[in-house]
């Protein structure tokens, strides 16, 4: 058994090589959204922290690749420690270009940037990206560039106030400069092809909803107001919910965070799942847990039907399975003799563990009656739909269950089949073996 699990290695260009969940027909989806339109979209790939939009989007990679769709790949969490979005994107940019263009192109790049990026440092990053949402500034605007010079500058003197205003009202030229920057940057596919009609460059921003709220806001309005041009295609990968709460951290909790993040976004994606009764997504990586755990073989069937049911009743993400099945492999290490484990047992207290931390200490500490538990867990009705859970819970129950209970249940009840199967096991012995053997212990 491996403690650590064998990683699934994405290999650069994979083009969905070793794909669990069969998603390459949606990569090539959006591929033929990307190629179809000159528009500069903005795509928002939603989905829950652990789905696998990483995964996802570094085996597209290689399908775009494939494709000769130009791209590149921004882990902001990964330049989260930085306080200028621009230049983490724009750096991206230049350094891909780098790679691909001719010094004399590269270097108008180059200076482009840093016009732009000198520009937006000098103005401060608040105004200037007010600034932008208004557009190219007229005497008409001077009332509304005075209640940004209020917003930022409370406490200025006059003569503050005065330099700021006189700068807004006087940055034709900078604007000039960040529409000569915008130009170019819709024109880069066809330079780095050298044709006209070249497939838009799509970049892709992952990460976006682990940065800090202010960063990640500040991603998105640099990328509305800088870099949304024609034939440039951005797909922000992203926890629509987490972002939706850093824009009411960075802004206020009375905002409407749903419609201020559509103004960012042309439209929105989530990962396809599969939810088959048989050879779902979650049974699928399950299985595939099991396997690179180098769990014992011949219980294998057992433990993928009870992990794949417990998944599916708490909802667990891919990332939440793949710590259940650690709690398993831990637990079964711990075990003089591995092979005496009870799988329905051992994976319920395992789920628990990862999903309800508090039940479990309730559990160890034999505070719950199984009526008390069914109802903290959502199976205080017959789990019936579901055999393995129900038969999971049957353990359970048999295992809480006083003696007095037991013995006032009729011989054909199915507990009494399970206490045939004990081959004098003492039942309460075996639950707190199993809870035992990971009390102490705790997977990160």
């Amino acid at each position: 058994m491996k403690l650590v699990a064998t990683p699934l290695i994405i290999a650069e260009n994979a083009d969905f090589e070793g794909d669990l969940f069969e998603r390459r027909s949606f990569g090539e989806s959006i591929s033929n959204i990307i190629k179809n339109s000159k528009d500069p979209l903005v795509i928002g790939l939603d989905g829950n922290w652990g789905e696998g939009k990483t995964t996802f989007v570094k085996m597209w990679q290689g399908l775009l690749d494939e494709q000769g769709l130009p791209n590149i790949y921004i882990d902001a969490f990964a330049s989260d420690h930085t306080d200028d979005a621009f230049m983490v994107v724009a750096s991206a940019i230049t350094d891909y270009a780098g790679s691909k263009l001719p010094k004399p192109k590269v270097k108008e790049l180059i200076d482009k940037t840093k016009k732009v990026g000198a520009q937006l440092f000098s103005w401060g990053t608040k105004i200037a990206i007010k600034a932008l949402t208004l557009g190219v500034i007229k005497d008409s605007d001077i009332d509304d560039l005075k209640g940004i010079s209020k917003e930022v500058s409370d406490g200025f003197s006059n003569t503050a106030e005065s330099l700021i205003k006189e700068k807004l009202i006087s940055h034709k030229d900078d604007l000039e400069s960040i529409q000569s920057f915008k130009d170019f940057l819709s024109d880069l596919p066809s330079l780095l092809t050298d044709s006209e009609g070249a497939p838009p460059l799509t970049i892709i921003i992952d990460e976006l909803d682990r940065c800090r709220p202010s960063f990640a806001v500040e991603i998105l309005e640099k990328i509305k107001h800088l870099f949304s041009v024609e034939n440039i295609t951005f797909v922000l990968v992203m926890n629509k919910r987490q972002l939706e709460d850093s824009i009411k951290f960075t802004y206020s909790p009375n905002i409407d965070a749903h419609t201020y993040l559509q103004k960012f976004l042309t439209f929105e994606a989530t990962l396809p799942k599969r939810l088959e009764d048989r050879n779902n997504d979650i049974e699928i990586y399950c299985r595939s847990l099991y396997n690179r755990h180098e769990l014992p073989s011949n219980l294998d069937r057992a433990f993928i039907a009870y992990a794949s049911a417990l998944a599916n009743h708490f909802n667990l993400t891919l990332r939440q399975i793949e710590k259940v099945f650690s709690n398993i492999t831990l637990a079964l290490s711990s075990f003089n003799n591995p092979g005496q484990a009870n799988a329905a047992i051992l994976i319920f207290i395992c789920s628990i563990k990862t999903v309800m931390p508090g039940v479990f200490a309730k559990l160890s500490k034999n505070q719950l009656t199984y009526d008390e538990l069914a109802k903290e867990i959502g199976v205080n009705q017959n789990p019936k739909a579901d055999y393995h859970l129900a038969h999971i819970m049957l353990w359970i129950e048999y295992s809480l269950m006083s003696n007095e209970q037991l013995e006032k249940l009729p011989t054909e009840h199915s507990i009494k089949r399970i206490e045939n199967s004990m081959w004098g096991h003492n039942r309460l012995d075996v639950f707190k073996g199993h809870i035992e053997s990971l009390v102490n212990f705790s997977i990160k």
